[in-house]
């Protein structure tokens, strides 16, 4: 089995920031069924840093605060446009400095500051 990174979903552009390009041997016709369809790259090629972390490899990692009192865990990651959000099912928590303190890879858990919970 190939291991796959999902990239995003080709959907319509939005202005020149929007544009995307691909290059295949279709034409316009069958280009255009490719529409909200996801794009997928091999793990393999996508290249990143030590102390990085894909955003698709979160799922699974359970939500703690500070003293280690678990509130659930990642079902999915969002991103509606202003960043990225960690699924859990019942809840939700922006992935961002000011609300999570540490994203543990080795223990697969996302800390998240307990005034958050408050």
């Amino acid at each position: 089995m190939i291991d796959v990174v999902k990239l995003g979903i080709i959907g319509r552009t939005h202005g020149f920031k929007g544009d995307i390009i691909i290059h295949t041997n279709l034409t316009p016709e069958e280009a255009k069924t490719l529409g909200n369809k996801p794009i997928y790259i091999e793990r393999k090629d996508f290249k990143i840093q030590h102390d990085e972390v894909l955003s698709s490899d979160l799922v699974g990692f359970a939500i703690v605060d500070e003293t280690g009192k678990k509130y659930g865990s990642v079902k999915s990651i969002e991103n509606f446009g202003a960043g990225d959000i960690l699924d859990c099912g019942s809840f939700m928590v922006p992935y961002e400095e000011k609300i999570v303190s540490e994203t543990n890879t080795t223990l697969k858990k996302i800390v998240v500051k307990k005034s958050y919970f408050n």
